[in-house]
């Protein structure tokens, strides 16, 4: 017969051996115990005194699923042993025994699933392995160790919980929930900023995409020069401000992580970004700085950025016009689209065409020049929010790039 039937007859053995192997080890799971949380990983060394001296590992813990045993040795060349591994069943019959050399440095892994598992090359014995035994045997030279490692998973893993999407009672929680700080100095300083970790996740739209999160920050400012502000900004990403009850300090839900840059500028400012007023800079805790930097909504582009100029009669204007793109078309709505470069909010210097996916800023060159390099791009409806509740209603284009210029 050809070599593609025995192939075909080995691989349809090798299935039904697992299969019965899945059948029997399903009805041991019936009657063990609930497998613990977190999940039991059995690790150890042993070392031999002498030849025929044997150990066992156990396989099967409650209702665990074996994943694979690792076991390595390192005994150098003028000692160690040779070792026999011997798998045995629940009766404690063996199933299937190798030979290792068990000198120098070494190691061999055994599945427990899937078609390599070595018992099921043979079709004398369908069992499921519930211990190991090993044992040396000569060569022997003292001293000889052998370290080992059962891995488990749980058969029935807890089920993630459902991620809620952000809404007014969440946030109302949030306002009074307790959080750990992870700023630098201590409660006294005027600028804070603490982890909320949440009870449940929570899904939020972050750079036109869904999102599940599982901590939220809260920013606070001290003092009573802040009490009246609107907006706080972190670089360049503004957040509105709440009042917590009773307290002389003003502070902020934050939802987007990348916003929390260390030694970013705090600033605060009306809701137009105008009498904007220096706090200081955020000092983010060892544990928790991360580089981040300014990001882009994927489908979001700065297309290019143009000279041009108004002719009204005789006077000529200078002009600079950034042209932008986007896949997520601005929807038509009531309240006007703005666009905030940096810390600069535009609206009437604004256009667009009828498909939704084209934004135009058209600036004299003195207003174009005072914008600084490297400033966020976000266009917005309602009011600037960058914590990451106001979703849909944020596009983001990532930093001003003047080297555009007319290239």
């Amino acid at each position: 017969m050809s070599w593609q039937y025995w192939t075909m007859r080995r691989v349809f053995q090798k299935l039904v051996l697992l299969g019965c192997c899945l059948l029997l080890s399903h009805g041991f799971r019936a009657s063990a115990q609930t497998c613990p949380d977190p999940v039991p990983q059995t690790t150890g060394t042993h070392r031999f005194r002498q030849a025929g001296e044997s150990f066992q590992i156990p396989i099967t813990m409650g209702d665990c699923q074996p994943v694979a045993l690792e076991l390595r040795w390192s005994n150098g060349a003028n000692r160690g042993s040779n070792f026999v591994v011997t798998f045995l069943d629940e009766s404690n019959q063996p199933i299937y025994s190798k030979l290792l050399w068990g000198f120098l440095t070494g190691n061999q892994q055994y599945p427990f699933g899937g078609l390599d598992a070595p018992w099921l090359g043979s079709a004398s014995l369908i069992a499921v392995p519930a211990t190991v035994t090993i044992q040396a045997v000569e060569p022997f030279r003292y001293p000889s160790s052998i370290s080992y490692r059962v891995s488990r998973i749980s058969r029935h893993p807890q089920p993630q919980p459902k991620a809620v999407a952000l809404n007014d009672d969440i946030i109302l929680k949030l306002r009074g929930s307790a959080g750990k700080f992870i700023t630098k100095g201590n409660a006294t300083e005027p600028i804070k900023v603490e982890e909320i970790a949440l009870a449940e996740p929570i899904e939020v739209e972050l750079y036109g995409r869904p999102q599940t999160i599982d901590a939220a920050y809260r920013l606070l400012l001290s003092g009573d020069e802040y009490l009246g502000a609107k907006l706080v900004w972190i670089g360049d990403a503004a957040l509105p401000l709440y009042r917590p009850q009773g307290r002389q300090e003003v502070g902020a839900l934050i939802y987007d992580r990348a916003i929390l840059r260390e030694g970013a500028e705090v600033s605060v400012s009306n809701m137009d970004g105008g009498q904007l007023v220096a706090v200081g800079r955020l000092s983010l805790s060892e544990k928790f700085k991360a580089a981040t930097s300014p990001m882009a909504e994927q489908g979001n582009s700065i297309v290019r950025i143009h000279s041009t100029a108004r002719v009204i009669g005789v006077t000529r204007q200078p002009l600079v016009q950034i042209e932008l793109k986007t896949d997520r078309p601005f929807p038509p709505k009531e309240a006007p689209l703005r666009l905030q470069v940096g810390k600069q909010i535009f609206s009437y210097e604004l256009s667009g065409d009828a498909s939704g996916r084209m934004l135009i800023l058209t600036l004299a060159k003195d207003q174009f020049a005072a914008l600084k390099d490297s400033a966020e791009i976000v266009a917005f409806f309602d009011r600037p929010d960058r914590s990451g509740a106001a979703g849909r209603n944020v596009w983001c284009f990532g930093p001003l790039d003047k080297r555009l210029l007319d290239k």
